[in-house]
């Protein structure tokens, strides 16, 4: 039996999900313990005052940059030129990663349409997926894995059992990766949901045999 533990922990410069996996019946000096980190894609898309002539600095900024960070923090510039991402910055980053023990990436991903039935194109694609994306097509991405973190929250709610279980149907492109971190050969998906939300539906098992996995793990992080 696999017992999963997840606590989101603050490091200098990151917020890291620490995974502890342990085996029933084994001595616990053995648990394995791998740090992930969240990857919000903050820095895709474009800004939204990019087009306001009286936002100069917003021109050429992405999407989450604001005026305070631009003005309050002046002396405070992105270690990636220009602060945009790419797939040669992407390949960067998980050098980066790799080289300070970070195991796994986990990702934002968000459901399209808000309360609506899935609209696979929008999901594919959405700005806040594109350093997803590019990781998935980095030349060096098997340095290190890779797993979802649904942001279920305000604008990207899955609501009902059937849309929750087309979310699952679609995260399989996800799961059969090599590189998805996978316990006792489980995908892990980290969740964020709403705390009035008791259970969650999720659908049957058959999905998962054929493509020749035995299910999987979710964590949940509770937004408020």
């Amino acid at each position: 039996m696999i017992n999963i533990c997840a606590r989101a922990v603050l490091l200098p410069g990151l917020l890291a999900l620490v995974v502890c996996s342990c085996t029933s019946g084994v001595n616990r000096n053995q648990t394995s313990v791998k740090v992930g980190v969240y990857y919000f894609d903050g820095w895709a898309g474009q800004n939204r005052n990019a087009s306001n002539p009286d936002e100069i600095w917003a021109k050429d900024a992405p999407s989450h940059l604001t005026r305070r960070m631009v003005e309050e923090f002046p002396e405070r510039e992105p270690v990636w030129v220009g602060g945009m991402i790419s797939q040669s910055i992407m390949e960067k980053q998980i050098d980066l990663a790799a080289d300070n023990g970070i195991e796994f990436f986990l990702f934002c991903w968000y459901w399209r349409d808000n309360n609506g039935p899935i609209n696979p194109e929008a999901i594919q694609n959405l700005y806040l997926h594109t350093s997803m994306n590019l990781y998935l097509k980095a030349k060096n991405k098997d340095r290190i894995k890779f797993c979802l973190l649904v942001a279920n929250h305000g604008g990207s709610e899955i609501k009902g059992s059937g849309n929750w279980e087309k979310a699952t149907q679609f995260w399989m492109q996800y799961f059969k990766d090599p590189q998805y971190i996978k316990i006792d050969n489980k995908p892990l998906v980290v969740i964020l949901i709403r705390k009035e939300l008791k259970k969650m539906i999720w659908p049957e098992c058959r999905m998962f045999q054929k493509a020749g996995i035995t299910g999987f793990i979710h964590c949940r992080v509770w937004k408020y």
